[in-house]
């Protein structure tokens, strides 16, 4: 404790429920225990509430301490309490006068069998001790600070167990007295330091019993071994010389400080701070964690707050992150500690003496496994949540498991099949996948109708577009050759609705729709409604579905109708019907459908059949009157839009477009057709901005698979964490460009680690293939070569092609045939080793076909075919050595050899070359196949 504090707490090392408290103002010294808070005790009887569980009791004050004169009660300026449990709450007082006094409360000194009570030391001139701190490592000792007198010094270092002058060190064999010739046996240091200069604080090392910290003179913070008081070890100049405090649990560092600087060293590196915290406030205590490693309590003048400093050692450097605790809200703090034995609980108390206990709250972490699993983490304290044996948890996480079990997003032909892996609440997923079937299959074709695309179209819109007599008769045969072409990946994009229409497909503006007139059938009165028609308009149409509208084939829709009842969708058929202006259609339709199905919600499909034949245009009648208000009744959305789109007033459709329950590409298709070219861009780009927020799959139709489309599936991981069917759909479909966004990259990186925790090690096998069959990579060229003696090129003419191809040149033509000399050097011309058995020359023409490509009769070079599977070279012409003793020859030659012999075949060498080998058998060239050997 320093001197410089109003008040000052000290929790009792060996009692967890005890603690002093000192203000300097009234020079109070009182001893407090906490007990917890009754029911049924009045609060009187309680004492001080230091929280809502706890109270304090006042035990004993300083009147209760045992000292010889008692007039030295009012001049206590700081304490210490011993670390030790015997004898009972003994402390350390220091006086103005320079005495310090061991006391205990409510002691009789006759009692006391370590004789401490009562015991006295003094200074050799009278000067106020400002501070005093026990050796933690060696309670015998203990540090007193001085404040300056003359040449004096002022630390000492006294051993309390002294009794007379001869058990003091020897150096130190000088007489003490008070200044008035009465003497002190017994009371002399056994160490003395900072002669003639300012002590500002001291500090023990934890660790070491004969170290300690001082700060000397503003501007020095030394550290001193009292076993060598020649000088001190070590210094280093700060002003940052007050509050002087050891981190218990890193022996090795220490916190500082001056004014509103605080300063983190370590005692390793003393010649600068690793860390300096500014603050705003003169600071004016500073105190280490003793549970939690690094974290460091700090308390500025007039402050009603204690900031908490994680400092971290993070990559090589020390950082740190700072928390606020409000003890008392608004009030001031004068002072803190933390609570000894209890983790994150500390003590605060006020300028008026309120004491206030504070429970500081780890922040929770939670960490959600792959194997349906969270860990808790507060503190020291770790929960590991599983779920109940027997209970399926239906997670994100359980469903990728058991869709990567299955086989999910692995059918590459068609990619419709992994719809049957698709669980019955991810009917979503079934559309994507359905999507991504129906575009990746189509033809990549460029087409010139006023605009040029690059889009793959299908086979049917580019008959039907191209020559519309011919087109619609071929369209069966033209889908079978589109099935039997090999699905492949290239590097162009695959553009969406939003990119037609808008024209960056065409890198132009859209064109110019026009506008045509559709006779409404099935009713009475002749009337028409307004469409408007484009090549952009008829792209979007087949994409979404709706290529029957391009080619106008009623046989068409009628199959696509017939398609909808039997999938027991009869309100989307009817709604669909009513869109390409069919009314009685959509009426037979939904009279089918009662048959079928009884009610949708409370209305009869027979009663909104009936309803349906009363329609007329005239938007007066009170047939849109009552539609219009009493559709919204309807729970089915199509039966919704339907009566919206019969009963609508302008042209802006917003019953139909923006009804939510209706598809996206049923949506789309509509606007395709009633929207002007200026309604339809905004309601595009307002349609993909909306999935994009919400991470709506259906948005791909919108989108393409382009740049938008990655921004989409990232939205669609945001929301969902389903980084499997991101993943998947990048691998499969995404073309090479993409594949190598930033964000793309993750989610295969993701994905690729949830299959290794989950040890499905097949499918990650079989994604990673899929994933390197569809992505461009360079060749991983040769890193083992074999070198020629002379020039250390690498004899494989296919390695000197990449080097050196000038030196190929003489390879070419038609004399390339006299040139070949396999047992040479294709650099130097140097003779290759000699075959150990044979003696003859080594050599191979292995390369030498992927170097000399075929030439053609029109004295061209055709491409190398790397894939072929001719055999370049016999195994039995293969280099073959040992690595001990580097001799060597024919593969075919050494295995003859080391059939009957257990040596190498080179005179005078005692190497057994096959027993080195990991191989135990030796096989003969003949038994060797021929796939291995080529």
């Amino acid at each position: 404790m320093t001197t410089n504090m109003k008040w000052d707490i000290q929790w009792s090392p060996t009692q967890s429920d005890v603690f002093l408290t000192y203000g300097a103002d009234r020079t109070d010294l009182n001893l407090y225990t906490v007990e917890a808070v009754a029911e049924d005790s009045d609060a009187k009887s309680q004492g001080q509430h230091i929280s809502k569980e706890r109270a304090v009791k006042l035990q004993a004050s300083k009147l209760d301490l045992y000292i010889q004169t008692k007039s030295d009660l009012s001049l206590i300026k700081c304490f210490a309490c011993y670390p030790k449990p015997i004898p009972e709450n003994l402390l350390a007082l220091g006086l103005s006068n320079g005495k310090v006094v061991l006391s205990a409360f409510n002691t009789d000194p006759s009692l006391d069998q370590s004789g401490f009570v009562g015991a006295e030391f003094l200074p050799k001139h009278s000067k106020m001790c400002s501070s005093l701190a026990w050796n933690p490592a060696d309670n015998r000792l203990i540090a007193v600070g001085y404040d300056r007198y003359r040449t004096d010094h002022c630390l000492a270092i006294f051993d309390i167990t002294a009794k007379n002058v001869t058990e003091v060190a020897s150096t130190h064999q000088r007489y003490y007295s008070l200044g008035h010739g009465v003497s002190a046996p017994g009371s002399r240091p056994m160490a003395e330091m900072v002669q003639g200069e300012m002590l500002n604080s001291v500090a023990w090392l934890p660790h070491s019993p004969h170290c300690l910290f001082a700060g000397v003179s503003n501007k020095t913070i030394r550290i001193y071994d009292i076993r060598d008081l020649a000088s001190y070890k070590k210094a280093t100049t700060t002003k940052a010389v007050f509050g002087i405090t050891i981190d218990p649990l890193g022996e090795n560092r220490l916190a500082s400080f001056f004014e509103g600087v605080v300063t983190i060293w370590d005692s390793r590196n003393f010649d600068k701070p690793v860390l300096t915290i500014t603050e705003a406030r003169s600071v004016v205590k500073l105190a280490w964690s003793p549970h939690r490693y690094g974290v460091l309590g700090a308390l500025c003048k007039d402050s009603s707050v204690v900031k908490l400093y994680n400092v971290q050692h993070v990559s090589g450097e020390v950082e740190y992150t700072e928390r606020l605790i409000h003890p008392c809200r608004s009030h001031q703090v004068s002072t803190f500690a933390w609570h000894p034995s209890v983790e994150n609980q500390m003590l605060t108390v006020t300028p008026t003496g309120t004491l206030k206990e504070v429970i500081i709250h780890d922040p929770i972490s939670l960490t959600l496994s792959s194997l349906s699993t969270c860990v808790l983490a507060s503190g020291r304290k770790l929960l590991h949540c599983t779920p109940d044996v027997g209970k399926q948890v239906d997670d994100i996480s359980t469903r990728m498991k058991e869709r990567a079990m299955s086989g999910y997003g692995l059918c590459s032909d068609p990619l419709s099949k992994n719809c049957e892996y698709v669980g019955p609440g991810d009917q979503h997923l079934k559309k994507l996948w359905q999507w991504l079937d129906n575009i990746l299959f189509h033809l990549h074709v460029t087409v010139e109708l006023g605009l040029q695309i690059n889009i793959y179209i299908p086979a049917l819109l580019f008959a039907a577009l191209v020559s519309p007599v011919v087109g619609f008769e071929k369209i069966k045969s033209l889908r079978d050759k589109e099935k039997m072409m090999k699905k492949t990946k290239p590097g162009f994009k695959y553009y969406g609705v939003k990119a037609l229409i808008t024209g960056e497909a065409s890198g132009g503006e859209g064109s110019k729709s026009d506008i045509d007139t559709v006779e409404w059938k099935g009713i009475n009165e002749v009337t028409e409604s307004r469409v408007f028609r484009s090549s952009e308009r008829y792209f979007a149409l087949q994409l979404c579905g709706w290529g029957w509208e391009i080619s106008q084939d009623e046989n068409e829709f009628n199959e696509f109708i017939q398609r909808l009842e039997g999938e027991g969708d009869f309100e989307r058929a009817a709604a669909i019907a009513v869109f390409r202006v069919k009314i009685r259609q959509a009426i037979e339709v939904l009279h089918k459908g009662a048959q079928v199905q009884k009610t949708d919600g409370n209305v009869s499909l027979n009663a909104i059949a009936m309803a349906l034949s009363g329609f007329t245009k005239e938007k007066n009648a009170l047939w849109c009157e009552m539609c219009s208000s009493l559709c919204k009744n309807l729970t089915n959305p199509y039966l919704r839009a339907m009566f919206g789109f019969l009963t609508t007033c302008d042209n802006s459709y917003d019953a139909v477009l923006r009804e939510p329950g209706l598809s996206v590409e049923d949506r789309i298709a509509f606007a395709c057709l009633f929207l002007s070219d200026m309604q339809i861009y905004a309601y595009v780009e307002e349609l993909m901005d909306q999935a994009i927020t919400e991470g709506d799959l259906q948005g791909i139709l919108l989108s393409g698979l382009t740049k938008d489309g990655v921004t989409l599936l990232q939205a669609y991981v945001d929301m969902t964490a389903d980084v499997q069917t991101a993943s998947l759909v990048a691998v499969q479909c995404l073309p090479s460009e993409l594949c190598k966004d930033q964000r793309v990259t993750h989610w295969i990186e993701s994905y690729r680690s949830l299959l290794d925790t989950w040890t499905l090690w097949h499918q990650r096998a079989r994604f990673d293939v899929l994933y390197h069959q569809g992505t461009a990579k360079v060749p991983t060229p040769q890193q083992i070569f074999v070198n020629c003696n002379f020039c250390q090129t690498p004899i494989s003419p296919c390695v000197l092609a990449n080097t050196h191809s000038r030196h190929l040149a003489q390879f070419r033509g038609p004399s390339r045939q006299k040139v070949n000399k396999p047992a040479t050097c294709f650099k130097c011309r140097k003779a290759l080793p000699r075959c150990s058995l044979c003696l003859m020359n080594m050599g191979t023409m292995s390369g030498l076909k992927h170097v000399l490509p075929p030439i053609s009769k029109d004295r061209t070079m055709s491409p190398p075919d790397p894939s072929s599977s001719d055999k370049q070279t016999d195994f039995s012409k293969w280099f073959t050595w040992c690595q001990s003793c580097r001799h060597g020859g024919h593969a075919n030659h050494l295995t003859e050899w080391f059939r009957d012999h257990r040596e190498c075949a080179v005179t005078g060498c005692v190497c057994h070359c096959m027993q080195m080998d990991s191989v135990g058998t030796v096989l003969s060239a003949e038994s060797i196949p021929t796939s291995q050997a080529s």
